[in-house]
């Protein structure tokens, strides 16, 4: 997708103005998000029940719920990215795909300290590593090419071991609730 004028600027409209819908949708989610975790009740309730389920049932809210739409909407984002990988990044669909990137989603997530700003910058992070190692490829570095695709999960390895400093997840991540 390419927008009018702007594309045409050398370097810096490439970059930006040359985006498939989806990374604009992509960038336009994270101030969304942010309003929604932190400035709603609703983003109170899906923290409430992350963090302490047993008094989010307390006060009313429907904590099996909650999660089930929290489940139902990661799962339409993740099918989001697996949409512009198929569609927007490769133009086809090829198995292993994926190769990986999912643990850096992950990573992201704990590197960007739980707050959809942070993943955003983490993700950028990642993404300019990939980058990174396919130029280098296509450099001719007499690097072989084995050692630049591990780029990336090597960063992402160093980056989740300590180097982002203390991060905390949700107290209950991956407790199930029971009245």
């Amino acid at each position: 997708m390419n927008i009018p004028i702007l594309s045409n600027i050398p370097i810096i409209g490439e970059i930006f103005f040359r985006q498939t819908i989806l990374v604009y949708i992509a960038f336009l989610l994270v101030p969304i998000s942010y309003y929604i975790f932190y400035k709603t009740s609703i983003g109170l309730s899906i923290r409430t029940v992350g963090e302490h389920p047993m008094a989010a049932d307390t006060v009313g809210i429907p904590v099996n719920k909650v999660r089930t739409i929290c489940v139902l909407v990661s799962g339409a984002l993740a099918g989001l990215g697996g949409c512009f990988l198929s569609l927007g990044q490769f133009n086809m669909f090829v198995d292993n795909m994926v190769s990986g990137r999912g643990f850096i989603a992950v990573a992201a997530v704990i590197f960007g300290k739980w707050n959809p700003k942070g993943v955003l910058m983490a993700s950028l992070i990642f993404g300019v590593a990939d980058a990174l190692q396919i130029r280098m490829q296509m450099a001719g570095l007499g690097i072989p090419y084995q050692f630049l695709l591990m780029f990336p999960y090597l960063l992402t390895v160093v980056a989740v071991t300590g180097i982002v400093g203390r991060t905390t997840s949700p107290k209950a991540l991956g407790r199930a609730y029971e009245k």
